[in-house]
């Protein structure tokens, strides 16, 4: 979240001499903090996003009533947007024609990243969502659900919906390892002891 703490002196922000226009492609968190870097170095920043709000997966990532920190690192984001006023296009795709015709002197791609879906029958069905969709409830959850997955996304997934939608009767997790990945031990042992519960 802050790149800068405890090297201050490192990443200091200098205005620059020649000041550019940046365009940068992604209006996620990495997107937003790079315009507001370079705008406040001096530079002409716009930032182009192809949904219709900026904040790319931070939503999702603070949708666990456990994660209000990172719902409000989002805010603070955004605060900061109209704080050092970097140009802002929704639903607007960076394409080589676009680039061409704007003709910025910079271009910073922060598209952010994809979920893996796993190549299965049926991944294209109506009811089968990602977790992003899950966790900001963007398309209806059924009574019986099954997650496919073993880190911190899965695990989040499930302690989520299931407070949040009365309607669930189940949840299966199914694992490609016999443990789960990527969690530290405690937030591990929160995480297993609230799945129980």
């Amino acid at each position: 979240v802050n790149a800068t703490c405890g090297r201050e002196g490192t990443f200091k922000i200098v205005p620059t001499e020649k000041p550019k226009t940046v365009l940068i492609a992604g209006g996620g968190i990495a997107g937003m903090e790079a315009a507001r870097i370079a705008t406040l170095r001096g530079h002409k920043a716009i930032v182009c996003e192809t949904s219709d709000k900026l904040g790319g997966h931070l939503f999702a990532a603070g949708a666990p009533e456990f994660k209000q920190d990172v719902i409000d690192f989002a805010n603070w984001a955004f605060t900061q947007a109209k704080k050092v006023g970097y140009e802002v296009r929704l639903n607007t795709e960076v394409t080589p024609e676009f680039i061409t015709e704007g003709k910025p002197d910079a271009l910073i791609v922060a598209v952010g990243s994809e979920y893996i879906i796993p190549d299965v029958p049926g991944k294209d069905l109506a009811h089968v969502l990602n977790a992003n969709e899950a966790l900001t409830d963007s398309k209806p959850i059924g009574e019986h659900v099954v997650i496919s997955g073993t880190g911190q996304t899965a695990l989040e997934t499930a302690l989520t919906i299931v407070k949040k939608h009365a309607n669930i009767k189940d949840i299966t997790i199914l694992r490609k390892y016999d443990e789960f990945v990527g969690l530290p031990p405690f937030e591990m042992k929160f995480a297993m002891e609230a799945l129980e519960e």
